[in-house]
């Protein structure tokens, strides 16, 4: 972008016989205001330049962060929303563990295809339609039972990731900082926009 110099600009455009002290001086006062905006536009675009060449990734937000606080160690952390599944503890010699879908009577079922009957996995030993599991043509394999993991109740965390800052820099922030924290992270995470400051 070509920078413009405003009193070599108007030395070039008035006429050598009108330029005088008290002309440019004249002509200057009243370009004051255009070279205000000039100048809130200049610091804008710079502005505008430095904020785009960030995203929403972690190691960009980590950067920018720091930059904006002058602080090094600030970084996020993501928190486990899902949490590894077991379909059953490994060391427990549980029964075998059957994907299947609920018998429905329009359907037909061949041998060996696992249903759910009444809360019950039901295995058929023959070719069948609209008939449903029973003891002359399928096997029950046991109750419907599937547990993921070895908690139940298992909720998700309520924030996506945690921002971490250095104790010392943390004691120093102001409420306007934090303000500061939340809308920069919320202007480049497009997505999981829940999180917690803490100091570490």
């Amino acid at each position: 972008m070509r920078v413009i110099n405003f009193k070599i600009a108007v030395k070039n455009i008035v006429p050598s016989s009108l330029s005088n002290k008290k002309m440019l001086a004249w002509i200057d006062c009243f370009l004051s205001e255009l070279r205000n905006i000039y100048n809130d536009f200049v610091e804008f675009r710079e502005k505008t330049l430095y904020k785009i060449n960030f995203t929403g990734q972690k190691c960009y937000l980590e950067k920018l962060l720091n930059e904006t606080f002058d602080c090094e160690g600030i970084y996020l952390e993501d928190v486990n929303i899902y949490p590894e599944v077991y379909l059953s503890n490994k060391f427990n010699n549980d029964l075998p563990v059957y994907f299947g879908s609920k018998w429905q009577s329009s359907k037909n079922y061949k041998i060996n295809d696992v249903v759910v009957y009444k809360n019950y996995w039901y295995r058929f030993l023959k070719n069948s339609t609209g008939v449903p599991p029973q003891t002359d043509n399928a096997v029950c394999l046991g109750a419907y039972q599937i547990f993921l993991g070895n908690i139940e109740n298992q909720t998700a965390p309520i924030y996506d990731f945690i921002v971490y800052i250095p104790y010392n820099k943390y004691i120093t922030l102001s409420d306007t900082d934090f303000s500061k924290i939340k809308s920069i992270v919320n202007y480049y995470k497009l997505i999981e926009k829940n999180f917690i400051i803490k100091h570490y």
